[in-house]
């Protein structure tokens, strides 16, 4: 009787193995999955799958990391596209989660990703209308947001984006109910269309060592009343800030050269501008409809680029000689006695954002020593131009 128990045990036992394991499946394209349970999975080598599909019929899971001694290591492409799961833990150990992984998943509302994640796929979180909290604090092995990564995700108000971040890529936040946004200044580059469409905007911290505002990337985001361009940008894409109906001043960094086309287009509450000397290309209908430039209170220096940009287009101008801090129409040793003045704090006249902007010959949004020095330079003859 014991032996029979035992057989019965062992046959029991089997059963039960073969339950949760099925016959691997070769797709195309070599890709062989494997069901466990309530999964099938893209299997990547003989110790590690990645979850290709969930066929049970829960709402709310947490995903397996193992599968007896096969380590689940990320999730594949498309994998909850469109599912009607409600909530999904990530657990840590995951690495991966592919392209459209869960693309339209309008009722999961929340989303953790674990420090292990190093790879986030295009649209992955996309279309997730009821998404209102996207956790990337602990993604310290993540290095770019991908691709249109949380676009449309309307419910989202705010996000924090981690120090290990390098790159954003083009369309991550589109038409997203995002509010407030700081970028770390680990970030080196960001995409076109990054912000477009999100109307709820009013708060952006853009980090510090960019070179360029891309095209379109505050297209339509009408909320925004100003913004501090960073002093490394040097270019500003077409359309960047198109239909910005809220902004109503922009400071250019000091060392910006190109503007592209119609970056302030439509920018009805836009009445301020100041233009550095160092931009040599301004776009097709940069500041247009006509009713903005007529608005438009513009700063500039005198003979510059913009200077003649304005002036053929009929909008006048404040033209201020580069350097002269003082504003009497002229550089000479003064203005370099009332500079250094004015850094030990003894000069006694009013002074104005614009004065400072002039004077500031180094162009690095600081006024110190070393703008007193170039202009003295200047002044002898061994600094050509300002």
């Amino acid at each position: 009787m014991k032996s029979i128990n035992k057989v019965l045990s062992l046959i029991l036992s089997v059963l039960m193995i073969s339950s949760i394991l099925s016959v691997c499946v070769i797709t195309s394209d070599a890709l062989t999955t494997v069901v466990y349970g309530d999964y099938e999975c893209e299997k990547i080598d003989s110790n590690s799958v990645k979850i290709y599909k969930y066929l049970g019929t829960e709402t709310d899971i947490t995903l397996p990391k193992y599968f007896g001694n096969i380590t689940v290591v990320g999730i594949s492409d498309s994998a909850f596209e469109k599912t009607t799961l409600n909530s999904v833990t990530i657990p840590e150990g995951y690495t991966s989660i592919g392209d459209f992984a869960f693309y339209g998943a309008t009722n999961i509302t929340s989303v953790k990703i674990p420090s292990t994640v190093s790879s986030i796929g295009m649209s992955a979180f996309a279309f997730m209308e009821k998404l209102n909290s996207f956790d990337l604090s602990s993604a310290s092995s993540l290095k770019t947001i991908s691709s249109y990564m949380l676009r449309n995700c309307t419910a989202l108000k705010s996000i924090t984006i981690p120090s290990t971040v390098t790159s954003i890529s083009s369309g991550a936040f589109r038409e997203s109910g995002l509010e407030s946004v700081t970028i770390p200044n680990t970030v080196k580059s960001i995409g076109d269309n990054l912000f477009y469409g999100c109307t709820s905007l009013t708060d952006v911290t853009l980090p510090k060592g960019i070179t360029e505002i891309p095209e379109y990337c505050f297209y339509g985001c009408s909320a925004i009343t100003a913004i501090d361009i960073p002093v490394s940008v040097k270019t500003i894409g077409n359309r960047a800030f198109y239909e910005c109906t809220s902004l109503n001043s922009i400071v250019l960094p000091p060392a910006l050269e190109t503007l592209g086309a119609r970056v302030f287009y439509n920018d009805s509450a836009l009445k301020y501008v100041y233009v550095p000397n160092t931009v040599t290309s301004i776009g097709l209908d940069c500041f247009a409809p006509m009713d903005i430039q007529k608005q438009l209170t513009v700063d500039c220096v005198a003979d510059s680029y913009a200077s003649q940009y304005f002036y053929e287009r009929f909008v006048d101008t404040t033209d201020y000689l580069m350097g002269d801090f003082n504003k009497d129409g002229e550089l000479n040793i003064r203005d370099v006695t009332a500079i250094q003045e004015y850094l030990v704090a003894t000069y006694t006249g009013d002074v104005t954002d614009i004065q400072l902007k002039i004077a500031d010959v180094t162009r690095d949004n600081n006024l110190n020593i070393r703008d007193v020095t170039r202009i003295q330079e200047h002044l002898v003859g061994s600094v050509e131009s300002l």
